[in-house]
């Protein structure tokens, strides 16, 4: 226990630590670089964010033109069948 400090300095979070009453300039330069930390974190959460945005974006639109194209081939050969159909049943009418 740091002498003249007591249990109470501790237990109290309004209470500045024994270590920033000697040096309060000390704690003024920490608090301004934690607060820049937590600025460049918030930012480079927020691109890591829009960057997730973006490619779910991506993904989603890469899922519908290919359930798109998937149906589109299967239609063709259905277009195909009946194309093909009424040929097959005039020749068997002749």
């Amino acid at each position: 226990m740091v002498s003249g400090v007591t249990d109470d300095d501790y237990a109290n979070p309004g209470t500045p630590h024994p270590d920033n009453r000697r040096f309060p300039s000390q704690s003024l330069t920490a608090t301004a670089s934690a607060r820049h930390d937590w600025i460049k974190l918030q930012a480079r959460s927020a691109d890591a964010a829009a960057r997730i945005e973006a490619q779910r974006a991506e993904l989603d639109a890469s899922r519908e033109y290919t359930a798109r194209m998937q149906r589109e081939a299967q239609a063709e050969p259905e277009a195909a069948w009946q194309a093909q159909a009424p040929d097959e049943i005039e020749m068997e009418l002749q």
